[in-house]
């Protein structure tokens, strides 16, 4: 018995210090600070147009480390890593991210298609809008407005197979010169096909 409880108490030892054995420490999930940025760049690798915007908006004497995790399955999460904060809306890239293999991709959202400077189509999206996790549903929303009062705009609905993003509605208002009641809901906005 007493040589049963060294083994555990061994064993408890070395999951106590990973870094010691060359396993690196994974950084938080939940109320991810600044400090913690680099580490989670490092697995997620963002653009570095995103994490340029980021330092030169945000305050390091701010300790927002700009990253939401949204729990899309068992060891599986959607990640929102902020850009910059933007006029009235943020700016956003959305990963999808792996807890198990500790492996990520950027997502590419249908109706958020980007392009570089040269105008080459992007392999993710830069999101300007604000994103919402449904959890229960399962179901990401993008609201993209065109301007501030939010009557004009996209607005998407998203599921995911397999970590890939599934356009489930689409719509979008053209901007008029003064917003009614009913084009500041965008669940009431004219269905776009893609």
């Amino acid at each position: 018995m007493k040589y049963r409880k060294s083994i555990f108490h061994s064993v408890l030892l070395l999951c106590a210090i990973p870094s010691a054995f060359g396993q690196s420490v994974h950084p938080p999930l939940k109320q991810v600070k600044r400090e913690h940025r680099a580490a989670w760049r490092k697995i997620i690798h963002w653009p570095t147009d995103c994490e340029d915007a980021f330092q030169k908006t945000y305050s390091p004497a701010d300790d927002f480390g700009g990253l939401e995790f949204y729990r899309a399955g068992k060891f599986q999460y959607l990640v929102q890593i902020t850009c910059y904060p933007g006029a009235y809306q943020p700016g956003s890239v959305v990963a999808w991210y792996d807890a198990k293999s500790q492996t990520a991709r950027l997502l590419k959202f249908k109706g958020q298609e980007s392009q570089d400077d040269k105008g080459k189509e992007l392999p993710y999206s830069e999101i300007n809008g604000l994103v919402t996790w449904r959890s229960q549903s399962r179901v990401l929303e993008i609201f993209s407005k065109s301007r501030g009062v939010g009557g004009c705009g996209f607005f998407g609905r998203y599921g995911f197979k397999s970590g890939q993003p599934i356009l489930l509605t689409a719509r979008e208002q053209d901007c008029e010169d003064t917003a009614s009641q009913k084009s500041l809901n965008p669940r009431r906005w004219p269905r776009k096909k893609f």
